[in-house]
């Protein structure tokens, strides 16, 4: 294992940035490190949100969807089960947080595949059983209660920014 790290005080966070274009950015923050993602996928989804017009209403608010899966699916999770959640879904590959449950903590894992072009309302059918996972970096420890409150904070802060543009 490089980098293992341990704790509580580590953030992980998915964000969603506005940055003058139509559908925005994605930022995960992850031990201190921001990685931004392009949000093209998540603001075209046909299948989530069909009513809403393509943009950064439509991509947060499939982000937000797709994080409340993942926690009910990190909630659920038994000893040494792994759950997988997508933060960067582009043309040619997807980058993914490996959350694996152990004990009252969760290993998380930084990793991509080479599937691209991936609408999240895809991407989720994948969560339990991501193939071909490539992991990078360190690998943090965190408690598994602190981990939900994070992906919490996450989906709450989405949710203020999609009342806001209302």
């Amino acid at each position: 294992m490089r980098g293992f790290k341990t704790g509580a005080t580590m953030r992980v966070s998915i964000q969603f940035k506005s940055n003058g274009t139509l559908h925005g950015d994605i930022m995960l923050t992850f031990d201190g490190e921001r990685c931004h993602a392009d949000s093209y996928f998540f603001a075209i989804d046909p299948a989530w949100f069909p009513n809403l017009e393509t943009g950064e209403t439509k991509a947060q608010s499939a982000l937000r969807k797709l994080l409340q899966i993942a926690h009910q699916h990190l909630c659920d999770l038994a000893q040494s089960q792994s759950v997988y959640v997508p933060y960067d879904l582009s043309d040619e590959c997807s980058a993914w947080l490996r959350c694996t449950r152990d004990g009252d903590s969760v290993t998380v894992m930084r990793g991509w595949t080479n599937r691209g072009c991936l609408f999240p309302s895809v991407a989720v059918t994948m969560m339990k059983d991501l193939q071909e996972f490539d992991s990078f970096g360190v690998e943090l420890r965190i408690e598994r209660e602190a981990f939900l409150k994070c992906l919490e904070t996450s989906i709450c802060d989405l949710q203020a920014s999609i009342d806001d543009s209302d």
